[in-house]
């Protein structure tokens, strides 16, 4: 990437209980390694004192790259921030329909279904409609419009999801109503840009998930590109096992759902390749969830969708399969017998 050899290159995971941190130094083939304790409320703050931790100075990073569990965590946790959710007229309700699957086919003591990620109170219909193939059939007007933007005023929500139907076809109705909401609220995620296709219900829940994530991320890393100034050397690991800058991941911060994870996995298909190893389970237990991928013949195996807290997640990444009970998951004794998680004592008070 044009970086002298005389810097360094810096790998962080950002876990709910550690922040842990590796740095190469190209010239030397130096390598140090360090753990400090995560701080929820300041990410960005346990991220430089892992840089300060393995005897480095910002000023020698050249290249800063961080995948994390934040997103994830936040998931299956279930402390994603409020969301709004606008949908096209007579279809506010598809979260609530969901799929027709029950979660446990044969018990009748409790509910067929998770809750929805978003409530009906802050569920909006717009009159609007395209078909199939993208032609309109009802045009968004300002009326409408205007219409919406009092109700999110109302809602006093920070994010808001636009997941109009057949807007993978043609997302006009969508990118209308994005330059006018921009000024309106401060997050806005569209389904046309998270997941362009159809399915309606999996493509509405994927935008939502990125809708609930945008506060959690773009906040520290904006605070990240300020205190550690190092332009297009700043980075985030995809969860598809990939690298990128952070100003594409502020639009879709969804991608670092299982970020950290997946650099893991990144890391073991390179020693199973060099091994010769044809087959190989990755296990990576971090304080809130264990992750688990499996590795045939020097390929991760890749999914284009998975289930995150009982709610489908559709995107490109590596299979890395999660449970809720990690180093500190929290154990309780009810009604049916012991639970463990899917809450965590984090790194406050930690394990």
């Amino acid at each position: 990437m044009g970086y002298s050899d005389d810097h360094w290159e810096v790998g962080t995971d950002i876990g709910g209980t550690f922040t842990d941190i590796i740095a190469i130094r190209r010239d030397s083939a130096e390598v140090r390694i360090a753990k400090v304790p995560s701080r929820p409320g300041a990410p960005v703050q346990a991220m430089l004192e892992a840089i300060e931790a393995v005897g480095l100075r910002k000023s020698e990073v050249r290249r800063f790259v961080h995948g994390t569990t934040r997103v994830t965590n936040a998931i299956v946790e279930n402390r994603l921030p409020k969301v709004a959710l606008v949908a096209t007229e007579g279809f506010a309700d598809v979260l609530e329909i969901a799929r027709y699957r029950r979660r446990d086919l044969y018990r009748l003591d409790i509910a067929p279904k998770s809750p929805p990620l978003v409530p009906p109170e802050r569920c909006f219909g717009l009159a609007e409609r395209l078909d199939h193939e993208g032609r309109v059939l009802k045009a968004l007007d300002e009326a409408e419009i205007e219409r919406l933007v009092a109700w999110l005023k109302e809602t006093g929500v920070q994010s808001v999801a636009v997941a109009l139907l057949h807007a993978y076809a043609n997302p006009a109705h969508e990118k209308m109503l994005s330059k006018r909401l921009k000024d309106v609220i401060a997050h806005v995620s569209l389904s046309h840009e998270v997941n362009p296709e159809a399915r309606e219900y999996e493509r509405t829940s994927a935008t939502v998930f990125n809708a609930a994530a945008m506060p959690i991320a773009v906040e520290y890393l904006s605070e990240l590109e300020q205190r550690l100034p190092i332009g297009p050397g700043l980075q985030v690991f995809h969860s598809a096992g990939a690298m990128i800058p952070i100003s594409a991941v502020k639009r879709r911060p969804l991608v670092m759902a299982m970020s950290g994870p997946a650099a893991g996995v990144s890391a073991s298909v390179s020693i199973a390749r060099q091994l010769g190893t044809p087959r190989m389970l990755t296990f990576d237990m971090g304080g809130t969830t264990t992750d688990v991928c499996l590795i045939v013949d020097g390929q991760a195996e890749m999914t284009d969708g998975r289930m995150l807290g009982d709610k489908p997640l559709r995107q490109p990444m590596l299979a890395v399969h999660s449970i809720g009970a990690g180093g500190g998951s929290i154990v309780r004794n009810g009604p049916g017998g012991l639970t463990v998680g899917p809450e965590s004592a984090g790194s406050e008070p930690g394990p």
